[in-house]
């Protein structure tokens, strides 16, 4: 494990090498740290936190994650992980050498913004340049995501659509492709709001989708569709919040949870809220969308 000199400003990659079996787990935890997104090729997965983070306690813990994943995975190499400095300088080189055009669904195909669209593309087109926000599709998470909002399309038409933690904005950009109307993605991040305006832009859709720094507990008004594509150490504190921003017999789609995770959110469930739920999943991920049916609504 190496631990580079730590810098002030920048961010520091995170990369676990492990075995395909171990992938997952290691993805899971790459989240929990606080990495907004994942790259991965054939040897590691990567997550970047930004500069100045704890180098010290980031060691300590990816020495007893990698002893863990060796405990529970028999690959045949042991498993290891390294810390990196990269500059903001070479940051967008160092995150555009890892992605290619994603084909989502049928429907939809995310193309990064410096690669030409292939030719003969039919169906929907998402041009994407990420930045530190993320969201290009790559991850599971995402793409459930991204498949549900295209489901709702079908059966809400004129509905009104809510990106909860809009990141790179990707998912209120299909939303918006897809005929919801009005679209709002929030973010407490600023850096991510600049993002996702520059997609925005990217995709000519300024006038169709609106950002905001308020956070969800803030808001007023509701919506046929809210979107929160987080983790779960984010999406329980905020449940009450989420449901009741969705209007009565609207949908809440929630992903950026394991599977092993959706028992949790379910039982965070109102019982005089909560109406019929739909389960996606991707290898170890899960997209849980909660039909919201309240008491006025049964009468």
């Amino acid at each position: 494990m190496s631990d580079p000199d730590s810098g002030g400003s920048g961010w520091v990659r995170i990369s676990i090498r492990a075995g395909s079996d171990a992938r997952e787990a290691a993805g899971a935890f790459l989240f929990d740290l606080g990495c907004s997104g994942l790259v991965e090729d054939e040897r590691e997965l990567s997550g970047y936190l930004p500069e100045p983070c704890n180098r010290e306690d980031l060691l300590i813990r990816l020495k007893t994650f990698t002893a863990r994943l060796d405990h529970l995975f028999s690959s045949a190499a042991p498993a290891s992980a390294a810390l990196s400095s990269v500059p903001d300088e070479d940051w967008a080189e160092a995150w555009r050498s890892f992605f290619r055009p994603e084909q989502v669904s049928a429907d939809l195909l995310v193309v990064p913004a410096w690669l030409p669209t292939p030719p003969a593309q039919t169906g929907h087109v998402i041009l994407m340049d990420p930045g530190p926000a993320f969201g290009t599709g790559k991850h599971p998470t995402t793409r459930l995501c991204l498949r549900e909002i295209e489901r709702l399309s079908a059966e809400s038409p004129d509905a009104s659509f809510l990106d909860v933690g809009t990141g790179s904005g990707i998912l209120a950009v299909y939303a918006a492709k897809l005929g919801f109307r009005p679209v709002t993605g929030i973010d407490i991040d600023p850096e991510a709001l600049n993002w996702a305006a520059r997609n925005i832009e990217l995709n000519g859709l300024e006038r169709e989708i609106a950002l905001s720094a308020i956070p969800v507990e803030a808001m007023d008004r509701k919506y046929t569709v809210v979107a929160a594509n987080l983790i779960l150490a984010e999406i329980l504190p905020l449940l009450a919040h989420l449901l009741a921003r969705t209007e009565d017999r609207g949908r809440l789609v929630i992903s950026g949870i394991l599977r092993s995770q959706v028992a949790a959110v379910e039982s965070g469930l109102p019982g005089d809220i909560a109406g019929p739920l739909h389960l996606s999943v991707e290898d170890e991920w899960a997209c849980l969308t909660v039909g919201i049916r309240r008491v006025e609504d049964r009468q």
